[in-house]
C-alpha cells in the first residue's frame, strides 16, 4: 500500500509542478505582448481582449468543477495568459486599428 501512496505522491507533485510552471512560461511571454499593444495605445481592443482572456479562463476553471484542485487553477492561469498573448499578436500583425499607421513603416524598412 506503502508503494501506492508514494507514486501518487509523485504523481501529484508532477502535476501541480508542471501546471504551476506553464503559466509562468506563457506569462514571461504575454507581458511583453501586452506593452506592446499598451504602448499603441490600443485600449479599445485591450478591454476586448482582456474580456475574451478572462472567459477562456474561467470556462475551463469551471469546466473542471467537480474536481477542483490548485492545478486546475494553474492551468486556467496558463490559459488566460496564452489568449493573452495570442489575442495580442493577432492584434499587432493584423495591422488594423492603430497598428495600421505601423505596418508601412515596417513594409519600408525591410526594402532598405
Amino acid at each position: 500500500m506503502q508503494q501506492y501512496d508514494l507514486m501518487y505522491a509523485i504523481f501529484l507533485y508532477f502535476l501541480v509542478n508542471g501546471a504551476a510552471c506553464a503559466p509562468q512560461v506563457s506569462k514571461g511571454l504575454a507581458y511583453p505582448v501586452n506593452g506592446i499593444v499598451m504602448g499603441g495605445s490600443d485600449w479599445g481592443f485591450l478591454t476586448v481582449s482582456m474580456w475574451f482572456c478572462n472567459l477562456c479562463c474561467c470556462s475551463v476553471v469551471f469546466a473542471c468543477k467537480p474536481v477542483q484542485t490548485i492545478a486546475t487553477i494553474w492551468v486556467g492561469l496558463a490559459v488566460f495568459m496564452t489568449t493573452q498573448c495570442l489575442t495580442g499578436l493577432a492584434r499587432i500583425g493584423s495591422g488594423t486599428g492603430v497598428w495600421r499607421a505601423v505596418k508601412p513603416l515596417v513594409k519600408a524598412s525591410s526594402t532598405d
